[in-house]
């Protein structure tokens, strides 16, 4: 079941491209940023402002004032949610993908079915949605998820991949040879002894399960005319390297012993041999194969697709002066707050949706000159590493505040706090694929500093 705004379908990649291009598109006056190419690619303040609306609306106690470092930290997760958004859409589109009315009617349905009627219209009121704006946030959903499915579909294991895994690992599918064996087990040499001679004389099935019975102190066997559930196997069993050395010694129809073991005295009949048997690749276990290769495959594609994907539209994405203001802003905010409280500052993460700033908002010629005149003074190389660092948001906010964030693409989900002790943080390595391994975004806040998350008002995760 597809929540009715699903998770998020992109990856956040830090990923920056710098842009220079005197041919880049402009950002009409009005908007906050310009995806180009693509029908309705103008991300506008009045969309982003309504967008804040529905997150804020039926939330107790006063909304973040407009110069909070609140309310900007929400304005640019609601442009970061609206471009991605538009980015999926357009790359959907390009791909020839469709979501019917028909899809749209019935994934609603099933979500009130889900939650109750009432219920529902009690939480899309509460975040002031029109009819229509549940319906589009409904398809949102639906092309987030046909999308993940398209991405998926290249992430199939083949046949080629599945025989070399076969070949690979041919050992682990090797069942080793082993031996099918009877007994008896008796604490006394003596016991057994008269045993073994009985079972020399008759080995037959009816006659094993009278000497057991009568002579064998095993609990496990002696009802069962002395068979193990188990065969011996040749790497070894749980009766003792002197045991399995007997069995391996024998021929098939050999009835052995006393073998003396920690636990007693054996006798000891081989009635199978059966050799080493490599298991041929038939459809049962390619399928193992298939699934047991399917996680790691799909972490692999699908991150490096996401990654492509996330720089493709990154690159005909424009932002307005605004934007990077807001950045600038934030992060001059954030950094304040952290010292002031004594806390980490959790700004660790590029804003994900935006080129790098085409215009620095930094006194560049001071930072040349400032370089310049420190290498003179030292006889060293100028260090330029400072000039025109990348424009980064926190993400998490600090600690200590309480700013709504729009999670999974969501205008009616609740105020959610980002960060949570021991989240880790999605990193890519030089080539933007995904990382198996997870690092945490720097050190976790503490348990005290972090808001309760509020439950999204529809009762549905993604």
């Amino acid at each position: 079941m597809i929540g009715l705004l699903g998770g998020a379908l992109f990856v956040v990649f830090a990923l920056y491209l710098i842009v220079g291009d005197p041919g880049s598109p402009q950002v009409p006056d009005g908007d906050v940023a310009l995806i180009d190419g693509i029908e309705n690619g103008d991300i506008t303040q009045e969309s982003i402002n309504t967008l804040i609306d529905h997150a804020l609306a039926g939330q107790q106690g006063e909304p973040p004032k407009p110069d909070s470092i609140e309310y900007k930290g929400l304005e640019l997760q609601a442009i970061n949610v609206l471009i991605q958004r538009r980015w999926t859409a357009a790359e959907f589109s390009e791909r020839g993908l469709e979501v019917t009315p028909e899809e749209v009617a019935a994934e609603l349905k099933t979500t009130i079915d889900q939650v109750g009627q009432d219920k529902f219209d009690k939480q899309v009121a509460a975040a002031g949605l029109t009819d229509q704006e549940v319906r589009d946030e409904v398809r949102n959903g639906l092309i987030e998820s046909k999308l993940g499915e398209d991405q998926q579909t290249a992430a199939e294991v083949t046949d080629a991949e599945v025989e070399q895994a076969y070949e690979a690992n041919i050992d682990a599918f090797t069942e080793p040879a082993n031996r099918e064996v009877r007994v008896i087990l008796n604490s006394r040499q003596d016991q057994v002894n008269k045993a073994l001679k009985l079972l020399r004389a008759d080995d037959s099935d009816k006659n094993w399960k009278t000497v057991a019975a009568k002579y064998s102190q095993d609990e496990v066997t002696k009802g069962s005319g002395g068979l193990l559930t188990e065969p011996i196997a040749e790497t070894g069993s749980s009766l003792g390297e002197d045991f399995d050395a007997a069995v391996f010694a024998a021929s098939e129809g050999d009835i052995i012993g006393p073998v003396k073991t920690e636990r007693g005295y054996w006798g000891i009949e081989v009635i199978a041999v059966n050799e080493e048997k490599v298991p041929e690749l038939d459809d049962a276990l390619r399928q193992s194969i298939s699934t047991s290769l399917a996680p790691a495959k799909q972490q692999l594609v699908v991150g490096r697709e996401q990654a492509a994907l996330s720089a493709k539209w990154l690159a005909r994405t424009t932002c307005s002066d605004h934007v990077y203001d807001l950045i600038a802003a934030y992060v001059d905010a954030a950094a304040k707050q952290a010292d002031a409280e004594g806390v980490p500052n959790q700004v660790t993460e590029a804003f994900p949706s935006c080129p790098a700033d085409p215009v620095d908002r930094i006194d560049e010629e001071a930072l040349v000159s400032d370089a310049e005149t420190a290498a003179e003074a030292s006889g060293g190389e100028p260090n330029y590493s400072e000039i025109s660092p990348q424009v980064q948001v926190p993400s998490p906010i600090a600690p200590g505040t309480a700013a709504p964030e729009l999670l999974a693409q969501s205008a009616i989900y609740g105020p959610v706090r980002p960060k949570r002790v021991g989240d880790p943080c999605q990193d890519v390595d030089e080539d933007g694929v995904l990382l198996t391994e997870q690092d945490p975004c720097g050190p976790d806040p503490k348990p005290g500093d972090v808001p309760a998350t509020t439950t999204p008002p529809l009762g549905l995760g993604g």
